[in-house]
């Protein structure tokens, strides 16, 4: 999962790692509405292509997601909870995506892959490791879901109304 807009360089990663990937399980990617032309005709048994779907609902069925790390996907992540393999974007302010992946990456609960050092042969290998690896997998979920405040809006409210009421 890309966000709305997907990403066109991750896209490509992705699409030329296919290949590389282990057949047998299945990928869904969500590659954005704007990159839904670079995957036309390319759909198989194992790999089906959207161009956007609600990330709780993709993530609920999901053994390991390849995302960007983002606020909502983060405690989506962390609230469902699944195994990560975040790709921070770079074109966001204050390099604040690699700050959200390194919470979790610290905490064991998501590997993270740079969008510059990212390459087909690294995401699959990396990929294909976890898919594999059912242990580390979990292990990435439990500690995801420790790190998660399902709470958070009551969270808000008593602290908005400890501001309030001094």
């Amino acid at each position: 999962m890309m966000g709305s807009l997907g990403s066109s360089s991750v896209s490509k990663v992705i699409d030329e790692a296919i290949p590389l990937f282990d057949q047998d399980f299945q990928v869904m990617i969500v590659s954005g509405k704007a990159n839904e032309y670079q995957f036309k005709n390319k759909e198989s048994k194992n790999v089906k292509f959207v161009p956007y779907i609600d990330g709780k609902q993709a993530l609920k069925g999901c053994v390991l997601a390849i995302t960007r790390a983002g606020a909502t996907t983060i405690s989506e992540i962390c609230a469902l909870p699944t195994a990560a393999v975040l790709i921070p974007s770079p074109f966001v302010a204050n390099n604040h995506q690699v700050y959200n992946a390194k919470e979790l990456v610290d905490q064991d609960a998501a590997i993270m892959i740079e969008e510059k050092a990212l390459s087909p042969k690294l995401l699959a290998s990396t990929v294909n490791m976890l898919v594999h690896d059912k242990d580390k997998c979990n292990k990435l979920k439990e500690n995801a879901h420790k790190l998660a405040k399902v709470d958070a809006a009551n969270q808000m409210i008593d602290w908005i109304e400890e501001v309030i009421h001094g």
